[in-house]
């Protein structure tokens, strides 16, 4: 424990940063050095996103993990394997969710009917056959749909993404240290209560926010225990791991680190970056950014809602969501009511007594407000068709990142920081 002359209590100050001095005098190792020869840990949220890539991107990703491994640099932190074995679940869930939405808009077209004046005219003749050949391919396709569906939902741990892991991570790349549970909520509580990162923005969750410290740790043992600089890949952009601004790693983090190994670097970057740093191809780092939310394709500037599903909102490291419960759509106007969400701590954990929540409507008509109201923030609607409608990414002095779920309530929704999200990109 670190006191003042008087032996008091050291300050939130001291606690962030017990060796001033070496603000000026220790310089951490570039990122693009750490690159070469540093090892490489990923997050949990890094194992997910090939979850939702192309089989070219999963290869390639997983080509990098198995070169990560011959070089002996690979390590997968034992907290993240544990979080993967749910978030794996949930993305097969809503891999399977969106086969069946999507599928569900093509339906078979109403019958036009029998018109015995018409017999034997060409065009009739012909508008019945195409209209029995159309029902037969869409019998087909909702065949082929549920073909789909069933091959998913018979994966166990053999499903492509898990079969290139099984590969990549054999045990030797997990480590996985214990520690007491006293110890490490005592830990969290005063990180908390110093803002001392990683953590402490995650402190409204059901477990305290000990899921990053315990990355944290672990990240710490491998730098002090094998007195190696360490690469941590994380698409986590909460502010505890990152500065907001410039995206370079917390210096109290690169501190801490620092004191802990006698020396060495540490370096928190984006999967992107990684990706980049790597050498991987080019066209699998833009599919990734578009998937991971550090982009949205071309100039779209809004995202499509439906009824009944969960959308999440993050901005400035914040987090809401609402539930469209009804839009209704007409030629001149159209309305929305829903539920909301705000999460005031900064966690993505909307159960518990720190969340507000309330319902609202917003409408097209006229003068009347078009915005969805969330906790402080006014995120602008409109309609799009029956039970459909869109959010845009920005609004005065803010840029939204949205994560649209196939959940309809938030305890299936779980921690919406292991969301997918997307944002505006200006072209």
């Amino acid at each position: 424990m670190i006191e003042n002359s008087e032996g008091q209590e050291p300050s939130a100050a001291d606690r962030l940063l017990p060796d001033a001095a070496k603000v000026f005098q220790w310089r951490p190792r570039p990122t693009r050095e750490l690159s070469e020869d540093a090892l490489v840990a990923l997050d949990t949220n890094v194992l997910a996103v090939p979850y939702t890539v192309s089989r070219t991107s999963l290869d390639a990703i997983a080509g990098l993990y198995r070169r990560l491994r011959d070089q002996g640099r690979l390590r997968i932190p034992g907290q993240v394997a544990r979080e993967f074995a749910g978030v794996r679940e949930k993305k097969l869930a809503e891999l399977q969710q969106q086969i069946f939405n999507h599928s569900s808009k093509v339906t078979k077209p109403g019958r036009v009917g029998k018109y015995p004046l018409l017999s034997g005219r060409p065009q009739y003749e012909a508008m019945l056959e195409y209209e029995s050949t159309l029902s037969q391919m869409i019998d087909q396709y909702q065949s082929s749909v549920r073909s789909v569906v069933a091959e998913v939902q018979a994966w166990s741990w053999d499903d492509p993404v898990s079969a290139h892991y099984q590969e990549a991570f054999p045990p030797s790349v997990v480590v996985d240290y214990h520690y007491a549970e006293v110890e490490v909520k005592a830990d969290a509580t005063k990180r908390k209560a110093a803002g001392m990162p990683p953590g402490y923005k995650d402190a409204g969750k059901d477990d305290g926010g000990i899921g990053d410290l315990l990355i944290w740790r672990t990240l710490l043992e491998i730098g002090r225990k094998e007195q190696r600089d360490v690469l941590f890949v994380t698409e986590d952009e909460k502010s505890d791991w990152r500065h907001g601004g410039s995206g370079n790693t917390r210096f109290e983090l690169l501190q801490e680190f620092r004191r802990e190994t006698g020396g060495r670097t540490i370096a928190v970057i984006s999967l992107k970056a990684f990706l980049q740093l790597s050498g991987v191809d080019e066209q699998v780092v833009d599919e990734v950014v578009t998937t991971t939310g550090t982009a949205v394709p071309g100039d779209r500037n809004a995202e499509w809602i439906r009824d009944g599903s969960i959308t999440v909102v993050r901005t400035d490291s914040y987090y809401g969501a609402f539930k469209p419960l009804q839009q209704t759509s007409t030629e001149a106007d159209g309305t929305i009511e829903y539920q909301w969400w705000y999460q005031p701590n900064g966690s993505g954990l909307f159960l518990g007594p720190s969340v507000i929540t309330g319902y609202g409507a917003a409408s097209e008509t006229g003068d009347t407000d078009r915005n969805l109201r969330i906790g402080p923030w006014s995120i602008q609607w409109s309609k799009s068709g029956p039970g459909t409608g869109w959010v845009y990414y920005a609004a005065p002095g803010l840029e939204f990142q949205f994560a649209v779920t196939n959940f309809s309530t938030v305890h299936e929704l779980g921690d919406a920081t292991k969301l997918t999200f997307t944002r505006r990109v200006l072209t």
